[in-house]
């Protein structure tokens, strides 16, 4: 019923993935405290989530294993992603230039299309 050697498990995960977001964080500053506690907790949750599937992502099976050190890495590496990829995301939406760009692209290829 209740696994002691899960709930280990289970908390080595959820501080690999702080640790993973936490570098993150530091690496690709948000812009906002509001951002950052938003990013936070859906990288936490995302890497605590994910972490387990990691192994089978290309070029990642290297982080196979039931390890304490394989959890916590499996756990930071997801954490760290899912921040990267979050920020990334909202930094590209929130540009102004990056819009435009599409826009105009957008339009060009219809043009194009047309004739």
């Amino acid at each position: 019923m209740f696994d002691l050697n899960d709930l280990s498990h289970g908390l080595v995960r959820l501080i690999g993935a702080l640790i993973g977001v936490l570098v993150s964080m530091i690496m690709v500053a948000p812009d906002t405290s509001r951002a950052a506690m938003y990013r936070f907790l859906v990288g936490l949750t995302m890497g605590f989530i994910f972490s387990p599937v990691i192994p089978n992502v290309y070029g990642m099976g290297f982080l196979a294993g039931e390890g304490t050190d394989f959890v916590l890495a499996r756990g930071a590496a997801t954490g760290f992603a899912v921040w990267f990829i979050l920020e990334a995301a909202a930094r590209l939406l929130s540009s102004r230039d990056w819009i435009v760009a599409t826009a105009k692209a957008i339009i060009d290829l219809r043009a194009k299309g047309d004739k």
